[in-house]
């Protein structure tokens, strides 16, 4: 089959006409092989169009990886449009795996020049350049085993622990105390200040009478209670509330 003959009456079908409704620009020329984007490489084409444009391009230039790039995205589809039941997306799908292993071959390859090396527990891969250095450090060739953390004898692979201990108890933990927020706030301060700063506040304090007799907002009063509720009162008006039934004190719940 003809691959060039068929591209080229595919553009030159889409040149002289005008599309209405959903359609797509297409680079007669790939950017890959050198197309611009001026108008002279641009063609409109409907979805199936430029969907068989690019498969035509793949099989005009076979040893081009971009095209099978471009073309493999083809097959991805939108809410509108719809690709991938095409029976040439298997053969598309295989010569995308094609490129994709030539180009992890060899030196192509992320891990290629690499070897794992250990020292001490510690596991790196190093570049084939500098392992006569990391010998010379007393690194080896291999990658160190790691052992269970609970166990210390069974070997593990990424987890912390093998799999007789995983999910169990690691240690007994310590019961959690909780503290009201004036608790903390009181803990962190005397965390925060030293001892002669505390004695000058306490001085200080005495010396301008601090929240003492009536600068104290608590003064002359006192909690009742009842069998439903606890108010704190004026203790002039003591007498009069345990007259009427209530008790001194407050409510415990």
């Amino acid at each position: 089959m003809n691959y060039t003959e068929h591209y080229n009456n595919l553009i030159l079908k889409a040149k002289s006409r005008s599309l209405t409704g959903y359609c797509e620009s297409h680079h007669i020329i790939p950017k890959c092989m050198g197309g611009s984007d001026d108008i002279q490489n641009l063609v409109l084409l409907t979805p199936e169009e430029h969907y068989v444009a690019h498969q035509l391009l793949v099989k005009m230039h076979p040893t081009n990886k971009s095209l099978v790039y471009a073309a493999n995205m083809m097959t991805v589809g939108s809410d509108r449009v719809v690709r991938c039941n095409n029976r040439s997306y298997g053969w598309l799908k295989r010569r995308l795996s094609e490129c994709l292993s030539e180009s992890q071959s060899g030196t192509g390859n992320s891990q290629f020049g690499t070897k794992w090396m250990c020292k001490d527990g510690n596991n790196k891969k190093v570049k084939s350049v500098d392992i006569n250095e990391y010998l010379d450090n007393g690194w080896t060739f291999r990658k160190s085993i790691r052992m269970c953390k609970m166990c210390n004898e069974h070997p593990i692979g990424k987890s912390m622990f093998c799999s007789l201990h995983k999910g169990k108890t690691r240690h007994k933990k310590e019961p959690i105390v909780k503290m009201t927020r004036a608790e903390s706030v009181r803990i962190a301060n005397i965390a925060s200040t030293s001892d002669s700063s505390k004695a000058n506040r306490k001085k200080t304090f005495k010396d301008i009478k601090h929240q003492q007799g009536e600068s104290n907002s608590q003064f002359g009063t006192c909690w009742i209670h009842n069998s439903e509720k606890s108010v704190k009162i004026n203790k002039n008006d003591l007498q009069s509330y345990i007259d009427s039934g209530w008790v001194k004190g407050r409510k415990m719940i």
